[in-house]
C-alpha cells in the first residue's frame, strides 16, 4: 500500500480517500497542517496520478508521471501549479521548485528501497 508521505510528498498526512484512488474521487489531504479537499483526474497504476484540489482560496493541480524505459529505470515527471488571490503572498516558485525536488528524492529512495 503506498504510504503518501514517505513514498511520495514528505509532510502530507492524515489522507482520507472517499471511495478509493479512481478517477474523480474526492479526498482530504493534509500538509503541515493545511488541509485540502481533492479529487484524481486521471488514474493510470504504475503510470500517472494527477489530481486537483482546493485550500484556502488556491487552486492546485499536481501530477505524477512515470514513463518506463528499457534499462530498468523510470523516468518521473512531477508538476504543479497553483493560483489564487493572495498565493503569491505566502508561497512562491522557489518553494513550490523546493518542494516538488524533495518530492522526487522521497519517490527515488522509497523506490530504491523497495528494490
Amino acid at each position: 500500500m503506498l504510504a503518501w508521505d514517505t513514498n511520495l510528498e514528505p509532510g502530507v498526512k492524515d489522507i482520507r480517500l472517499e471511495n478509493g484512488v479512481t478517477v474523480d474521487s474526492k479526498f482530504v489531504r493534509s500538509n503541515k497542517g493545511a488541509r485540502m479537499t481533492a479529487r484524481f483526474a486521471v488514474v493510470k497504476r504504475d503510470r500517472e496520478l494527477p489530481w486537483t484540489g482546493q485550500a484556502f482560496g488556491a487552486k492546485v493541480v499536481h501530477r505524477f508521471e512515470l514513463t518506463p524505459r528499457t534499462d530498468e529505470t523510470t523516468d518521473v515527471l512531477v508538476q504543479e501549479s497553483m493560483a489564487g488571490p493572495l498565493l503569491a503572498l505566502v508561497f512562491n516558485t522557489r518553494k513550490l521548485t523546493n518542494l516538488l525536488e524533495e518530492s522526487l528524492h522521497t519517490l527515488k529512495s522509497a523506490a530504491e528501497s523497495a528494490a
